[in-house]
């Protein structure tokens, strides 16, 4: 998560690439999940160099918008166009991973249209007995930024209401783990 990809010759690349050769040798998932912030300044260039390092991980992969995917306009499209869609769902044994844009809206937050898909994949995870593992950017509880945007009260609401087994986030940088 949070690669930040600006040029192959950048640490932070080598690196991001070294991680993707010892998924590939060693855990062998049946998916990978990037979490956002996949490059520094959502240009196609960088996206570019993003989507060829996530096409040497293990298929399939996707990725989440995260703040610095967006492009200097502030939209996210230049993410949809190289990588694909801001949301989706995946279901794999009995479990249901649920990937969401935290992008959507200004400053952070999330359209009536996700809402009711997350409320949907939600019933759908309960009428399958699913675990539900949730993915997404942005935390929208406060740590230390105040995440009050549209659809953020909403999305509260159906976490604290559903069974929901782990909210993974990018964003903060520092390996937080809330208990909420």
């Amino acid at each position: 998560g949070d690669l930040h990809l600006t040029q192959r010759d950048a640490e932070n690349y080598r690196v991001a690439s070294a991680v993707i050769d010892e998924v590939n040798r060693v855990i062998r998932p049946d998916f990978v999940q990037f979490i956002g912030d996949n490059v520094q300044h959502g240009t196609d260039a960088q996206f570019r160099l993003f989507t060829e390092l996530a096409a040497r991980a293990p298929s399939p992969w996707y990725a989440l918008v995260g703040d610095h995917d967006l492009d200097e306009s502030r939209s996210f499209d230049g993410f949809v166009e190289h990588v694909g869609d801001p949301y989706g769902s995946t279901e794999l044994r009995d479990f249901r991973f649920l990937r969401l844009n935290s992008q959507e809206a200004r400053p952070v937050g999330f359209s009536d249209d996700q809402l009711d898909w997350l409320a949907s994949e939600l019933d759908a995870a309960e009428a399958a007995a699913q675990q539900v593992i949730l993915f997404q950017h942005n935390y929208p509880f406060q740590i230390w930024e105040d995440f009050s945007g549209p659809g953020v009260e909403r999305w509260r609401n159906l976490v604290h209401s559903r069974a929901i087994s782990a909210i993974i986030c990018g964003h903060t940088h520092y390996w937080q783990i809330a208990n909420d």
